[in-house]
């Protein structure tokens, strides 16, 4: 079987502060079973937005369902219940009615981890190699506050970072974090390159060059002109000139 069409396994949770990291948007979940939404059973849904207290998700793959256009377009909302309203059943999240008196269980999830295609795991690679290298230990951060009680920091945690530009020289940076995911990177749609001018610059650069990349990729004749030496030589002196005309009419 292809790896690729390979079905994924669910994933198993032991408590609530495990299912609230896990739950990003791009994760994929289905409903077992479900008390007051037959109609959900079986279908496929996607987290969209994630809260504090909850989150919203839509059906994967069909904009226009119900449960995706409802409460204003954001999709389908779902608390996050009080730890002792959840049971952990292997990959099976189970919760309880607590509007009832016998607490059953009003509905069952099956999570599943965020698909991603190669470009978007390149650019995870690309991007936690650089902030490895720019996180060396030693390095110090602040923390100001954080709205996650399942992950208190105490305020006051600041600390400077330093990072390194292309021309190595030293850039002085504070970045300041509220929550837990703030320190996500996301292959670079996460909150920590969001909160950083220095990483929001590089990021630029590398979704720049990912798209010239792709416009070659695309471009038969720009392939055949790169093959050739000579025409490549051509090309380069023509884009150099261009470049300086640029500069020049600044």
């Amino acid at each position: 079987m292809d790896a690729s069409k390979k079905q994924r396994e669910p994933v198993a949770f032991k408590s609530l502060a495990e299912l609230k990291r896990f739950i990003r948007p791009g994760v994929e979940f289905k409903t077992v079973s479900h008390a007051n939404h037959a109609d959900m059973v079986g279908l496929t849904r996607v987290v969209t937005t994630v809260q504090t207290v909850g989150f919203y998700s839509k059906i994967k793959d069909q904009p226009e369902h119900p449960f995706s256009t409802c409460n204003h377009g954001k999709g389908f909302y779902t608390d996050f219940e009080k730890a002792g309203n959840y049971i952990f059943d292997g990959t099976t999240v189970k919760v309880k009615d607590a509007r009832k008196q016998d607490r059953g269980v009003i509905y069952e999830l099956e999570f599943y981890d965020r698909e991603q295609n190669m470009e978007e795991t390149m650019m995870d690679r690309k991007m936690v190699n650089f902030i490895k290298e720019q996180y060396p230990p030693g390095t110090r951060i602040r923390l100001n506050s954080m709205k996650d009680p399942y992950h208190p920091i105490l305020p006051g945690t600041e600390g400077e970072v330093d990072f390194v530009d292309e021309e190595g020289g030293s850039i002085n940076e504070v970045l300041h974090f509220s929550e837990l995911r703030d320190f996500e990177a996301q292959g670079g749609k996460g909150r920590l390159v969001e909160n950083s001018q220095f990483l929001s610059n590089v990021k630029k650069k590398i979704d720049t060059n990912s798209k010239i990349r792709k416009s070659i990729e695309q471009n038969r004749k720009l392939r055949d002109i790169l093959k050739d030496s000579t025409a490549k030589e051509e090309l380069k002196e023509m884009l150099q000139a261009m470049l300086e005309e640029l500069e020049n009419n600044k």
